[in-house]
């Protein structure tokens, strides 16, 4: 079970992994050269891209959460079938951290990492706390990921 969700969490953390590979290459450094500007239109011009990149981020995603399980049916054999529905729901967790990712680029450019510090902060103790106290609620449901009645 842990090989298929591997499998699954690779396939929906491409848009997440694209994101990541713009933000520090192309996203930042253009920020950085645009943090001169007063704020005002610093935002204004962060938020008119930012909408158009996240638009067609979503369109990505509803496509992935859409049609994922129609892809993994596809591309893999029986033994995966049980994947198929890890998929959608996996492309649907990526979007929060593609709007953290589109955002915290501006934040280091301005001189304010301190936000994104504290949004770092939160998502650790959803790690630590979070996980595990849903585990430990619900535990592990072979009938559920697996098929069985």
């Amino acid at each position: 079970m842990l090989g298929v969700l591997y499998h699954r969490f690779n396939l929906s953390d491409v848009p997440r992994q694209m994101v990541s590979g713009l933000s520090g290459k192309i996203i930042f450094p253009t920020l950085s050269r645009l943090s001169h500007m007063p704020r005002p239109e610093f935002r204004k011009q962060l938020l008119h891209t930012r909408k158009r990149f996240l638009i067609f981020l979503a369109l990505c995603l509803a496509i992935m959460v859409s049609f994922g399980d129609l892809l993994i049916l596809a591309l893999y054999d029986k033994r995966y079938d049980q994947a198929a529905w890890m998929l959608p729901l996996l492309a649907i967790g990526v979007w929060p951290n593609m709007l953290s990712q589109t955002i915290d680029q501006a934040l280091y450019a301005i001189g304010k990492p301190v936000y994104a510090t504290i949004g770092n902060l939160f998502r650790f103790l959803y790690n630590v706390i979070g996980i595990p106290l849903g585990f430990s609620h619900f535990g592990y449901r072979e009938r559920y990921y697996c098929g069985h009645e």
